[in-house]
């Protein structure tokens, strides 16, 4: 079987509840991870600021509203500058400790194994057209049905199709399939850094904060 008939038939399965998404869910889906596309800082949230989530955003040409004091540039923020070819910014907006506590959430649960935190870097858009940034979000596999009859390589890619993006971040409520969050976002794979919740929680009690944590 090709592997579009076996996509074909997943699909088919899944159709019911594909279309109700697609005619609902998806639609706001992709106008909420627009929003955070373009506004991924929040003026309400620096409280956060000192947990890895907070740098100053002035230099980037968004003003950053929070009331903590921009930390001393970093070599992750050098190299960030030279491979994305605009400053590191950040502001106010709690996208590392949102991912990370959707993790503390499912962290018991039976299927906590399908998940994993990621971070990334998006590129902005709206008034921060251009602006390539950090950002996290948590992503879940679903499981590919066990009777299908495909190949190992067809099973792995179905099992790549179906990840599903929950961002939470900044009062978001974004629950789409990684494709188009990641065309949304103009998120690139070699941009992106997955971890399970063990490597999620060990990076964060070794270091102190949320992420990113490339430095």
């Amino acid at each position: 079987m090709s592997i579009e008939a076996a996509m074909s038939q997943v699909f088919a399965e899944m159709a019911p509840e594909a279309e109700r998404v697609a005619d609902a869910d998806v639609a706001l889906g992709l106008t909420a991870a627009a929003a955070v596309f373009a506004n991924p800082w929040h003026d309400q949230l620096g409280r956060f600021a000192d947990k890895g989530t907070g740098r100053s955003v002035a230099t980037a040409g968004v003003q950053a509203t929070g009331s903590s004091p921009a930390p001393a540039p970093t070599e992750g923020d050098a190299r960030f500058a030279e491979r994305y070819g605009n400053e590191r910014p950040s502001g106010d907006g709690d996208c590392f400790p949102a991912a990370f506590n959707v993790l503390v959430q499912v962290r018991d649960q039976p299927d906590a194994d399908r998940y994993r935190l990621v971070h990334g870097v998006p590129t902005g858009q709206g008034e921060i057209a251009g602006l390539r940034f950090d950002h996290a979000w948590v992503e879940r596999s679903e499981p590919v049905p066990e009777s299908g009859p495909w190949t190992p390589a067809q099973r792995e890619q179905l099992a790549q199709m179906m990840v599903t993006v929950i961002d939470r971040s900044n009062g978001n409520d974004v629950e789409l399939p990684r494709q188009l969050y990641y065309k949304v976002g103009d998120i690139h794979e070699r941009d992106v850094k997955r971890y399970t919740i063990d490597e999620a929680f060990s990076h964060a009690v070794a270091s102190g904060n949320y992420g990113p944590w490339d430095d």
